[in-house]
């Protein structure tokens, strides 16, 4: 108990670690006084997160059919989407979209929104990855073969019309 004492009274004399002060880094984010958003600014960072809801969803499915082998219309659109994002981001330099927004008066980022700021500069290079290695999955896998049905019926189980 007394060792107790003594380590808390020691602790307790200490200054504050002002030195490592230095070595944490501040949010950004966080230190920016909060500006009330234009109407116009309000409607394009709604129009870009749903923009971005949609390419991750592009993305599950991308990895869907590559785990299941799945090979139709839909995946050809979710690649074709997941490119053509991945050539704005290469040509602008960045989301053609934050140049908009910035003009609006809205300086924050999607991904700093969404992830917040430590993490919000991974977050294009770990989406390229991932899009990547599903383009390279669905491209190594075949697909499944198609079931075997019998003469007549259609592939939703339902009988074929009789004339």
């Amino acid at each position: 108990m007394t060792r107790l004492r003594r380590l808390l009274a020691r602790l307790a004399s200490r200054p504050p670690l002002r030195h490592l002060a230095s070595c944490v880094t501040i949010s950004t984010h966080a230190t920016r006084p909060r500006v009330a958003l234009s109407r116009r600014a309000r409607a394009l960072r709604a129009t870009h997160n749903m923009i971005g809801a949609c390419e991750l969803a592009c993305l599950a499915y991308l990895w869907f059919c590559a785990i299941t082998r799945r090979r139709d219309l839909r995946l050809r659109f979710a690649v074709a989407v997941l490119a053509g994002e991945g050539v704005a981001l290469f040509l602008g330099e960045g989301c053609p979209l934050g140049i908009f927004q910035r003009r609006a008066g809205d300086d924050v980022p999607m991904f700093e929104l969404w992830f917040g700021p430590r993490l919000a500069p991974f977050a294009v290079p770990t989406f390229t990855l991932i899009a990547v290695g599903g383009v390279a999955l669905v491209v190594a896998r075949r697909p499944m073969a198609p079931i075997a049905r019998p003469w007549g019926t259609r592939s939703d189980d339902r009988p074929a019309p009789s004339n």
